[in-house]
């Protein structure tokens, strides 16, 4: 029902549709507070127009890193330090950029690296430094790589060793909605 767009600039560059959709995916999984993937891992650099069937092969190519879904204990200053990263790189094609689920940011292109969020919601009220968050993740990022320093030290609440795949998070997530029609809706604003 809706396009899905996991071309390379715009899943490292702005909130897609497909982003969105595997970042729901990942937080209902993990019934989370949050979840981030980084766009360098959605690889499959494709538009699906409208009504496109996504098979387990598509779901493959779009996430082919084997990634398990991770859940952390974080806090809300390693959160903000966290989406920060995502931003960090902003017009540059990083792989960093997120997509984001259970946030909604609004970013400063022309800002200074590490002060680019001019806000942070999360659950619809504003980032709480002090706060406890569930987020879920990737391994990949839970180990600090692609510059997500903040997430290794989050407290893993289920470790790489016993999440799931999240290409079958994915997979479950499509073969149990059947009509995929995530909607663009505001969670980063980029100004």
């Amino acid at each position: 029902k809706t396009p899905l767009d996991s071309r390379k600039a715009s899943v490292r560059g702005e909130e897609t549709a497909i982003g969105d959709f595997f970042a729901d995916a990942m937080r209902a999984a993990a019934s989370a507070d949050v979840a981030i993937i980084n766009g360098g891992g959605i690889r499959g650099n494709r538009s699906y127009a409208p009504g496109t069937t996504l098979t387990r092969k598509d779901i493959a190519r779009e996430l082919p890193f084997n990634n398990q879904l991770v859940t952390l204990a974080l806090t809300g200053a390693d959160l903000r330090a966290a989406l920060e990263n995502a931003v960090w790189l902003i017009g540059k094609d990083a792989g960093r950029f997120a997509q984001i689920s259970g946030a909604r940011i609004v970013v400063r292109r022309d800002a200074v690296p590490g002060s680019r969020l001019a806000s942070i919601e999360i659950g619809g009220k504003p980032l709480d430094d002090t706060k406890l968050y569930k987020l879920a993740t990737i391994d990949f990022l839970a180990r600090g790589k692609d510059g997500y320093v903040a997430l290794a030290r989050g407290k893993p609440l289920v470790s790489d060793l016993e999440g799931p795949l999240l290409t079958n998070v994915i997979i479950d997530a499509v073969e149990k909605t059947r009509v995929i029609a995530p909607v663009v809706d505001g969670r980063i604003r980029i100004e």
